[in-house]
């Protein structure tokens, strides 16, 4: 009897601590972010990393200058703008649903990350690839202006 109370007490406490999460997340994911391409290199998987390896030095500046710098914007009203370094923007609306972010571009493609840990200070999520294509960088790990 005494350990049917204690998983019960120990589900009432995990099911709050989901609904804070929750909450709290998407408090958290309003403002500006910074891609940090250091930390998203250093945590690439493994097959990401050595296909990275093997690239030629100028591809691997072509893909730095089209990461470093970037910023994504969750605006209060649902708003999204990931900003790029070379000044072009992709906007859009997003809904957080527990752990996973949708966004919807103007263009009308879907995409979604999902947040693997979030801080006031910092976020990494996983993008879903789109299509054949693998992505470059598996986790975005990103900085709160």
């Amino acid at each position: 009897m005494r350990s049917s109370y204690i998983i019960g007490l120990l589900l009432l406490v995990f099911s709050f601590s989901e609904t804070a999460l929750a909450q709290t997340t998407q408090e958290q994911l309003i403002g500006t972010w910074t891609f940090d391409y250091e930390a998203s290199v250093l945590k690439m998987n493994e097959d990401a990393k050595t296909y990275y390896e093997s690239l030629d030095t100028s591809r691997k500046a072509r893909i730095e200058n089209n990461y470093r710098g970037r910023t994504i914007t969750f605006s209060v009203d649902g708003g999204y703008i990931l900003s790029k370094p070379n000044g072009s923007e992709l906007t859009g609306v997003w809904v957080l649903t527990g752990q996973e972010i949708t966004v919807t571009f103007s263009s009308g493609l879907t995409k979604v990350l999902e947040i693997e840990s979030i801080s006031a200070t910092s976020i990494t999520i996983t993008p879903e690839a789109i299509g054949s294509g693998n992505l470059t960088f598996t986790q975005w790990h990103l900085t709160k202006n």
